[in-house]
This record gives structure tokens, C-alpha cells and sequence, in this order.
């Protein structure tokens, strides 16, 4: 395994896990639009809300994002999950994206 992760491309370690890198751009794109439904899913309904307080379970979620995905690929999954999800369950609140930018970062943070 350490014979592949070492033969492929700065650009393509940055973007994929050794999972996918070596499956074809549909497998990609699937794993891709699964953990942001995932995302959204946490983001939007798996919360407790008090009054300027929220608990969830995006940031356990974005970790395993970013080992399934990898550093490129999960940053954009948790970034889209975060902001699709405070879309569907705003509650009236201002959209704040360093919220976004957290779970995504979370996800690069991988190695």
C-alpha cells in the first residue's frame, strides 16, 4: 500500500484517499455525493439547539469524511454538507461560514 501512496502525484494525494484513488471517476463522484447527503443529513437534523448553542455530530462525521475521502475531496464534501444543511434547518439564524470553513478544515486534518 505505501509502494502506491508514494507513485501517485502531490496534486492526486492532496485530492483522494488511497481508497479511491485508483477507482474510476463514477466511484469518486458517488462517495463524493454520499457523505455530503451524510453531511447535510447531521448537519440538519441530527443537532440540539439552546439558545446560541448547538451540539452536533458534523465534526465526528467531517473526520470520517476526510479518511474516507481524502484531504481534497472532504474538504468540498464538508463545506457543501455544512452550507446545504443550515439551508434546510436555519431556524431564522444568519449563515456564519467559518462554521463551514471549521468542519471542512476538519476533514483536511486527516494524516
Amino acid at each position: 500500500m505505501q509502494k502506491i501512496y508514494s507513485e501517485r502525484k502531490w496534486y492526486e494525494r492532496l485530492a483522494f484517499s488511497p481508497l479511491l484513488a485508483k477507482k474510476n471517476l463514477s466511484h469518486k463522484i458517488a462517495y463524493l455525493g454520499v457523505n455530503t447527503a451524510l453531511l447535510i443529513v447531521c448537519n440538519a437534523f441530527l443537532e440540539v439547539k439552546f439558545i446560541d448553542v448547538q451540539f452536533s455530530v458534523t465534526l465526528f462525521v467531517s473526520i470520517i469524511t476526510g479518511i474516507l475521502l481524502g484531504a481534497g475531496s472532504g474538504f468540498l464534501a464538508c463545506f457543501i454538507g455544512d452550507a446545504l444543511g443550515f439551508m434546510i434547518s436555519s431556524w431564522g439564524y444568519m449563515y456564519m461560514p467559518w462554521v463551514g470553513l471549521t468542519t471542512a478544515t476538519t476533514a483536511l486534518y486527516r494524516a
